[in-house]
């Protein structure tokens, strides 16, 4: 039988600026006692040269805030592009939780969900770098 999502999985190449479906036992959040879902939409946060390695920088996506500080980035308006081959909706209380950068492997993507445009993207990865990794920011730096 033939696994759709393992298909689209490897159909379509995993790319800065896309968000993914990721495993969500394997993501690293804040609550401690928090219930675990199948899957959490995480944002892929990289040089696009470092996410042909097995391992993957995301930035996790949560719909569980009631605001918006420097490191809880909204994100629904910022979608260019949404796949309409899985079940992701956009929500209007869709955040990145900037600090909750982390390395996960490629074996944890699920499927793809859509791509953000690059505006939000950069806006993600400037307070990424200059706040968490204090680095500075150039578009295409590799964030490992």
């Amino acid at each position: 039988m033939i696994d759709f999502k393992e298909t689209l999985r490897a159909a379509i190449a995993v790319e800065p600026g896309s968000v993914w479906y990721a495993d969500d036992k394997i993501i690293t959040l804040h609550q401690k006692e928090r219930k675990f879902k199948e899957s959490r939409p995480v944002l892929i946060a990289c040089h696009d040269g470092f996410i042909h390695d097995d391992h993957i920088p995301i930035i996790p996506l949560t719909t569980s805030v009631d605001f918006s500080d420097r490191l809880v980035f909204p994100v629904a308006r910022g979608y260019k592009f949404v796949y309409e081959s899985t079940d992701f909706e956009i929500n209007q209380n869709s955040h990145a939780i900037i600090d909750r950068y982390q390395i996960i492997k490629r074996q944890g993507l699920i499927a793809p969900c859509g791509i953000l445009d690059e505006t939000t993207y950069h806006a993600i990865l400037h307070i990424l770098c200059k706040d968490i990794l204090k680095v500075p920011f150039m578009p295409n730096y590799d964030l490992e």
